[in-house]
This record gives C-alpha cells, sequence and structure tokens, in this order.
C-alpha cells in the first residue's frame, strides 16, 4: 500500500469555498496515467494536480481532469506552487517540468505568480456556431486564436457576462470543434478592468488562469494597460490579477488551503 499526501485547496480567493478549488498530490514516484485518472474521477474536482521532486525546487507536474491529462492548467499549478512553499518551505521561485514547458512559480505572501505562455487571439471569426448554445445574440467582437483553438466573445458590458446561462449542448459542440474553450468577456465595473466567463467541454471552469494568455493581450490592446486586474464573476467569483510582459503573461492568484489529507492505494 502506498501512502500519498494531498491538499484540496481554493485558488484564486482569499475565502474558504470562493474562487476555484484543486486537488495537489506530491508524488515520490510517478504512477500510470489509469491511476492519475481514477484519483481525479475519485476526487470530481475540475483538475488534480500531481507533482515530483526532480532537483532543488525543481518539479515534474500534471494535471488531470476526470475526463483525462490537460496540456496547462493556471489554477491548480497555482495550487501546487502554494502548497509547496507554505506546507514544505520550497524557496521561491518553483519551476514545475510539463508538457507545455517550464513554468516558473513566484510566491509573495498567500499569493502566487506564475509565468505563462501568450496565446494571443489574432483573428476576427464569422463562424457563430457556439453564440446560441452560450446564450448571446449582440456582441461586440468575435475573435479566436489558432493553437489552442480558444475562441471569445465580447459582450456590451459586465453584466450581460455575468448573466449567461448557457445550453449544456455546448460542451458536446466545444468537443466537435476541437475547441479549448469559449470565452464570455466585457469591461469590467471598478475595480475590474474587465469581467470573464470559460466555459469547456467539462462545463464552467471557476477560474481559470489558462484564459488570461489570451484575454491578457486582447484587453491590453483594448484599454492601453500591462497590468490588470479581472474578475471571473460565477457563484463563487475568482479574482485573478494579470501582467503582460513581451514574451508572456503573468498571472497572479491569492489561496486558501481548505484540506489535508492522505490517499491509501
Amino acid at each position: 500500500m502506498t501512502d500519498i499526501p494531498f491538499y484540496w485547496l481554493d485558488i484564486f480567493t482569499s475565502e474558504p469555498f470562493k474562487g476555484n478549488p484543486a486537488a495537489v498530490f506530491l508524488m515520490k514516484t510517478d504512477l500510470e496515467d489509469k491511476t492519475y485518472l481514477n484519483i481525479a474521477n475519485e476526487l470530481g474536482l475540475t483538475e488534480t494536480a500531481f507533482t515530483e521532486k526532480i532537483g532543488e525546487s525543481e518539479y515534474r507536474l500534471r494535471w488531470f481532469t476526470p475526463r483525462g491529462e490537460v496540456p496547462m492548467c493556471g489554477y491548480a499549478t497555482i495550487a501546487t506552487a502554494y502548497t509547496l512553499a507554505k506546507e514544505y518551505g520550497v524557496g521561491s521561485p518553483i519551476s514545475f517540468h510539463t508538457m507545455s514547458g517550464v513554468l516558473p512559480a513566484e510566491i509573495n505572501e498567500d499569493q502566487v505568480t506564475i509565468n505563462f505562455p501568450l496565446y494571443p487571439l489574432i483573428k476576427k471569426t464569422e463562424d457563430e456556431r457556439l453564440l446560441e448554445p452560450l446564450g448571446v445574440k449582440n456582441y461586440v467582437e468575435l475573435r479566436c486564436s489558432d493553437t489552442p483553438l480558444i475562441f471569445m466573445v465580447e459582450l456590451e458590458n459586465h453584466e450581460q457576462v455575468s448573466k449567461l446561462n448557457p445550453d449544456p449542448s455546448i460542451r458536446n459542440l466545444l468537443k466537435e470543434m476541437n475547441a479549448y474553450f469559449i470565452i464570455a468577456t466585457a469591461r469590467g465595473k471598478k475595480p475590474f478592468d474587465y469581467v470573464h466567463r470559460v466555459f469547456n467541454q467539462g462545463g464552467e471552469d471557476h477560474g481559470c488562469g489558462v484564459a488570461h494568455c489570451a484575454l491578457g493581450p486582447y484587453w491590453q490592446m483594448k484599454l492601453g494597460k500591462s497590468k490588470m486586474r479581472s474578475l471571473q464573476p460565477t457563484e463563487r467569483g475568482s479574482e485573478i490579477f494579470v501582467e503582460l510582459t513581451d514574451d508572456a503573461t503573468r498571472i497572479t492568484g491569492s489561496a486558501k488551503l481548505l484540506i489535508k489529507g492522505t490517499l491509501s492505494i
């Protein structure tokens, strides 16, 4: 029998039961993918992170949903960095070796900053297939990125974003289109620069860091700002700080540790 320590955290919030929940497992050896998937299924969270030390402040990191492994996850990375720093005293910065490359994480008090790539929404598109199940009739702009395929629709105001109630069929359509997710966004109400909601093949994401790899460059272009504050207005609510550099999207979020435990398999 193997005992694996794990931690359950809420990310993009300093309050329990807010933000986006994620679990972090500290591995001593790599396991079969089927085992990782079974663990993710058992917990039922949107994302579960598995990390293994490979050097001084160097860790391998993988992310699993109940459906399978994903190439990148922002909030589960923040959860992992926070856990390593606060529970194990790992020094900042921490380098995570992932299937999407090396992601450096900086820890400052209860906040974690991750450097992510840029996914500019360079193409305007007339592909409106996702808009009907999303519940959108009028919009300001519709764009997409190439790799990964991300759709973004800008709405006229933040209230429209908050009131969206998509049809569940949008999940299947995203699968058919092989799209990562669709983002609905609008200019925010102070103190927030913009608001956004993210819908993927598993449903709504309550706090999505990767979305800002696309949203950050878009709102930088529209607002003329490189540092921005965003609100993801789901029932749990997530606050995310975004900074754009020449070659990275820097995403900062808070974390709240909720549960410590041990998995025995």
